[in-house]
């Protein structure tokens, strides 16, 4: 863990960020909610719906609808990301329910927000801070930064991963990738260390349970 970290929780003024990773302060939301009519329902926005508003900006020669649109782009543009942001509303809106054990924080260095449930982090997902090697293939540091996405969640998914990574890392080495077992095996015989050995085997018989 890098020095200096501090472990998101609700209970801090400050943390290290989750998103951005700088020790910043954090401003706490409550959550409110307003129920939607049957005529209103939710709505996913992709990138075919800012494509659309794009060509209709281009397109009509009504230049109030044309502003209107133009207003609007931007909310598609980060509605189409499937991220969660905070949006200004009207002062004197109405809301009918409080959302409780349901609370957002804002860092105050990158503006993204984060979404606790209690005092569980819900989003982003925690990782672990313990980075892929650089020159590991691309496909073992991709397997490895989800092995730090669920491992909190999932550690049984976590240690699954890590025993393909290790699988896959055999391969990389120079092994036929079949055997685990064996691949170890012979990376022993060619000198590997034996305490990476033991490693090595930690990951794989975990793994397998």
């Amino acid at each position: 863990m890098p020095i200096g970290h501090v472990v998101p929780t609700i209970a801090a003024k400050s943390f290290s960020c989750p998103h951005c990773g700088a020790l910043a302060s954090q401003h706490w939301y409550d959550v409110y909610a307003d129920q939607r009519t049957p005529k209103n329902p939710p709505k996913v926005v992709d990138k075919s719906d800012v494509e659309e508003l794009r060509s209709r900006i281009t397109e009509t020669d009504d230049h109030v609808l044309r502003d209107l649109h133009k207003k609007w782009l931007p909310k598609y543009e980060r509605l189409s990301l499937g991220l969660p942001f905070l949006e200004t509303r009207l002062k004197n809106a109405y809301v009918a329910y409080d959302v409780s054990n349901l609370i957002i924080s804002r860092c105050f260095s990158c503006a993204k927000i984060a979404i606790w449930r209690y005092d569980t982090l819900l989003y982003p997902p925690n990782k672990y801070d313990v980075l892929p090697n650089p020159d590991l293939d691309p496909s073992i540091q991709a397997d490895f930064e989800e092995a730090r996405t669920v491992v909190e969640a999932s550690p049984r998914s976590a240690a699954a991963l890590l025993r393909l990574c290790v699988q896959k890392l055999c391969n990389q080495l120079g092994q036929p990738g079949k055997n685990i077992n064996t691949d170890i095996g012979s990376l022993v015989a060619a000198g590997l260390p034996a305490t990476i050995q033991k490693a090595l085997d930690l990951v794989r018989v975990i793994g397998n349970k």
